[in-house]
């Protein structure tokens, strides 16, 4: 660790106080805090909901005069874990400016606490919210200076809720002059997650954090944890969830920038960068969907359940995939316009878009199937602004997923006829989307991946019939086949040499 001089610079200003407020007390546990806002007769009214996973705890109303007069878009919103003070970050949509990050009373309706510009232009901000007493609030802010020379700033801002005092500190001195500005994550026990960023550019997109403590001056540039864009960490255990294209694996021949996913992998610490793609695609598989190799056109995956589980998300389709870490998967069917907001303790909360505003909704595991709840209704689209820290309650190591293993795997055909597999003689008979059954007789085992190392889900007795969901996929000298068997996804073997195991129906 090495100890950093941040500039200090303390100035508050206090704005308009509402006579009018609302005493708003720490609803107990709750899983997210969300962000929507109405037009009504007088302008604006924001709401922040308290959520559990059935119902809404609190509704906290937001002070009016956060918002500005002329056009804006809320960015981000955080809040403290006493639900005591609100942040507010907005943009300018016609000046693409940013507008100076608010902090609100919300127990007392005042607004606000900010810091003034002291830049000709303040372009960005990115909160990192409060910090786990909820007196601190943090935040980064870029724009450029006001000597004429439009030199770009970038600098971190700490509020005193107490005092009303800032300190802000240069970007270039904190970072030892590795970034403009800092992209920040979450604010924990023992300091800010941020990492050196620059602006207007193709900022950082993978990497290992960097822990700031502001109340001691200490940095760590060596934190052990990482994160990526194009997955989910579990804080909690340091875990991520990558989608990544791994060539083994059948792949999509389309060109795109850091190729199309096609798995999921899972990294239980350090993520290696783009340019060690061996190391990369070493790292365990632990999601392929073969009738669907391509998973780069919007895909998302989540840690849901307290991390026990996560959850493959397709915005193009209203079939979702979830994979338990034993390597068992099941699908459920999400209605259009569904987005995740957070995993929870026991499944995941969502918005469906409908109309001019959104429905709130929980999945919870119950009885080993998911129950979806309409929570509440309301104006306008949501923003996440707080979630609880999932995975605190796995055990340490937590227990790994099921690692989907290629082994001779090749890309699937467009048809059976061309399909060749060392040591098969036959041809495949079933087809995707179409149904299929286990000849009478044995049953057919069904694993969690195409190979007999594949974790045994379960079995499909004789006579039993099921979905075909892949082509052919050619491994250890057997064709297999992902199926669905009453709700239960894994791979099956149709035949091996002269031998099916399993007929086409309908």
């Amino acid at each position: 660790m090495r100890r950093t001089q941040g500039l200090a610079v303390l100035t508050a200003i206090l704005l308009l106080t509402l006579t009018a407020g609302v005493s708003v007390q720490a609803g107990g546990s709750y899983q997210a805090v969300v962000y929507a806002e109405q037009m009504t007769g007088t302008g604006v009214q924001g709401f922040l909901y308290v959520v559990s996973e059935t119902a809404i705890e609190q509704i906290i109303p937001v002070p009016a005069s956060i918002y500005p007069v002329g056009s804006y878009d809320m960015v981000e919103v955080s809040v403290s874990p006493d639900l005591r003070y609100g942040a507010f970050s907005m943009m300018n949509p016609e000046t693409y400016t940013a507008y100076p990050v608010l902090v609100a009373d919300l127990t007392l309706q005042t607004c606000c606490q900010f810091l003034e510009m002291g830049l000709a232009e303040l372009q960005a901000n990115s909160i990192a919210g409060f910090d786990p007493s909820g007196r601190y609030l943090a935040y980064s802010r870029v724009g450029q200076t006001v000597d004429g020379t439009a030199t770009q700033v970038g600098e971190l801002v700490v509020l005193d809720t107490e005092t009303g005092m800032f300190s802000v500190n240069s970007a270039t001195d904190l970072l030892g002059g590795e970034g403009v500005w800092t992209l920040m994550g979450d604010w924990l026990d023992d300091g800010i997650r941020l990492h050196p960023n620059c602006y207007a550019c193709e900022g950082v997109i993978e990497g290992e954090w960097w822990v700031w403590n502001p109340l001691t001056g200490m940095l760590n540039t060596n934190s052990g944890e990482w994160f990526s864009f194009f997955g989910d960490t579990l804080p909690a255990t340091r875990e991520t969830l990558v989608l990544n294209e791994v060539m083994s694996f059948p792949y999509s021949t389309e060109p795109s920038m850091f190729g199309r996913s096609n798995v999921v992998q899972y990294f239980a610490g350090a993520i290696p960068s783009f340019g060690e793609e061996s190391a990369r695609d070493a790292a365990p598989v632990v999601f392929f969907d073969p009738a669907n190799i391509d998973l780069s056109d919007g895909e998302s995956v989540y840690w849901i359940n307290d991390g026990q589980r996560f959850l493959v998300t397709n915005p193009t389709s209203t079939t979702w995939t979830i994979v338990e870490r034993g390597g068992s998967t099941q699908q459920i069917e999400i209605a259009t316009g569904t987005r995740v907001l957070t995993g929870t303790t026991n499944g995941w909360l969502a918005a469906q878009e409908i109309g001019g505003g959104s429905l709130i909704q929980s999945y919870t595991l119950v009885g080993g199937v998911y129950m979806q709840q309409v929570i509440t209704q309301v104006s306008g689209r949501l923003l996440l602004a707080e979630s609880a820290e999932l995975g605190t309650n796995l055990s340490v190591p937590p227990l790994p997923f099921a690692t989907i293993a290629p082994q001779g795997a090749v890309q699937p055909p467009s048809g059976g006829a061309a399909f060749v597999c060392d040591g098969v003689q036959i041809v495949p008979r079933l087809t995707l989307n179409g149904n299929g059954r286990v000849t009478p007789g044995a049953p057919n085992n069904l694993r969690s991946a195409p190979s007999r190392s594949g974790g045994l889900l379960g079995q499909i007795p004789g006579g039993g019939m099921f979905l075909v969901l892949s082509d052919p996929i050619c491994a250890e000298g057997f064709i297999w086949r992902q199926v669905n068997y009453n709700g239960l996804i894994g791979y099956t073997v149709e035949g091996t040499g002269s031998e099916y195991f399993v007929e086409p129906i309908g």
